[in-house]
């Protein structure tokens, strides 16, 4: 991900590109060639702006299929808690003979915080039974449980940790969202920019030994996903997606210099 010195550099780099394209654009102008000037100006700049614009549609449909937005916004905050290197992200568990997979554990000396991550958008109610619906226009559409994905997840994972240990938890996403009757929900619920502040403000009776809980969980990992190659992916998106609106903005800004240019040259 770029830094604030390396995206300082690449606003003047742009700027003097854009600026150039500009210049000679509207020297072409002044001489008369008024063809060659708008088709130098449109094709430089066009292409300029078109390489990011493809390049970050094309990650862009990467990173919405796999859910890279949503890792990513939960392990910028545990990163910040010096506890990313005791997650476990989408982990299988050989639980009964059987393979159970589990989106996010974090390891901590306050136990084990089982995640489940939320995506849901709109208003969404969540009834007194637990039952989580969409609400629409009077309209209310029955949504799947993420408390019932939190139970099964802890089902197995009471085969290697006692029920004590394990702090079921609910991640919300997407900013796009808005929850009502959370106080019926069984299992606590919270923005992903929260998640630092509730771990460490979690108030649990014991202390645990955090090897010794990884030690106890990893004989029973089949596999885990390798999250650095998302991450990076992740960041080269942020990265095309601001290079493309900075450059967005300048040449804007020059379109319409060199537009009233070519008004006050054909009075």
């Amino acid at each position: 991900m770029f830094t604030n010195l390396r995206r300082g550099s690449y606003v003047i780099m742009t700027l003097i590109l854009v600026y150039a394209t500009y210049y000679i654009s509207l020297g072409l102008l002044k001489i008369g060639f008024n063809g060659a000037s708008g088709e130098f100006f449109f094709i430089v700049l066009g292409f300029y702006l078109a390489i990011p614009l493809i390049k970050y549609t094309k990650i862009k449909k990467n990173v919405i299929e796999g859910e890279l937005e949503e890792n990513y916004k939960i392990n910028k905050n545990l990163k910040k808690l010096n506890i990313l290197g005791n997650t476990i992200e989408d982990a299988t568990l050989k639980y009964k003979n059987q393979d159970i997979k589990i989106e996010k554990l974090v390891i901590t000396k306050k136990g084990i915080f089982n995640i489940v991550k939320c995506n849901y958008t709109g208003d969404i109610l969540i009834e007194e039974d637990n039952r989580w619906h969409k609400t629409k226009n009077k309209r209310k559409d029955a949504l799947l449980c993420p408390i019932n994905t939190i139970r099964n997840y802890r089902l197995a994972l009471t085969s290697i940790f006692e029920e004590e240990e394990i702090i079921d938890l609910i991640v919300i996403v997407n900013d796009r969202i808005y929850i009502q009757g959370e106080e019926y929900s069984d299992v606590p619920i919270i923005r992903y920019d929260e998640i630092l502040s509730y771990i460490e403000d979690y108030d649990g009776e014991e202390k645990y030994n955090e090897e010794e809980l990884y030690e106890r969980i990893y004989p029973s990992i089949v596999n885990t996903k390798n999250t650095s190659e998302d991450n990076k992916l992740y960041n080269l998106f942020l990265d095309y997606k601001w290079i493309f609106r900075s450059r967005l903005a300048f040449i804007s800004v020059f379109l319409i210099l060199y537009l009233l240019n070519i008004v006050y040259l054909n009075k």
